[in-house]
């Protein structure tokens, strides 16, 4: 409701909220995981760190694998 009576500045975030002309829904990260694990995902950056491991040189086998024993840490 704020961004209906403030805007920011011109030449910036416009498209900051969603506006009905996108068409598109809004999202989180690690949706459609239970709010309190997304949570943590998104604190930890689990999906940038994923994308660096990558980058970085490790198979997409060691990432998921690394990722796997993150989120069995998130549940225990």
């Amino acid at each position: 409701e704020i961004w209906s009576e403030v805007e920011p500045p011109k030449g910036t975030v416009y498209n900051y909220p969603i506006r009905p002309w996108h068409k598109a829904l809004p999202n989180i990260t690690a949706y459609p995981a239970p709010p309190e694990i997304a949570a943590q995902m998104y604190a930890r950056a689990i999906h940038p760190t994923m994308l660096a491991k990558v980058h970085s040189g490790q198979s997409n086998k060691e990432v998921i694998a690394w990722a796997r024993n993150e989120l069995e840490g998130f549940v225990r």
